[in-house]
């Protein structure tokens, strides 16, 4: 399955912190989602969020990482891999400062609103 993700055109990742008990500290889950093509969901474990984690499971890879802004996927992008921004992640942000500055940050969250409705007329 690992394989058949590192086949697609374009992956999803990101990653979430999971606390290993004995002995205490943090793991993370690296989860990696393959395109139409190739439509598995894996997970990659790896002690601490070091580049470490993604730069093996994506060694050799050169499509499409849909990622966020994590610096440690860096070394991926220097290899080939071409990174492609999350907005999802990006839309936080906004939603997050519509307190702040609610007129700027509904514009922003309208335009991703649109986005996402090409990318859904698209898809079918």
């Amino acid at each position: 399955m690992c394989d058949r993700v590192r086949l697609s055109a374009a992956l999803h990742t990101d990653d979430t912190p999971v606390a290993l008990l004995a002995p205490r500290r943090t793991a993370h889950a690296w989860v990696y989602v393959g395109d139409a093509a190739n439509p598995y969901t894996v997970f990659d474990l790896s002690v601490g969020r070091s580049r470490d984690a993604p730069t093996a499971f994506l060694k050799g890879y050169t499509g499409f990482v849909h990622a966020d802004g994590y610096a440690g996927c860096n070394p991926v992008y220097e290899a080939g891999a071409r990174h492609v921004g999350c907005w999802a992640h990006t839309r936080r942000y906004f939603f997050d400062a519509r307190l702040s500055d609610p007129e700027r940050s509904h514009e922003a969250l309208a335009r991703i609103r649109a986005l996402y409705a090409v990318e859904r007329e698209a898809k079918d």
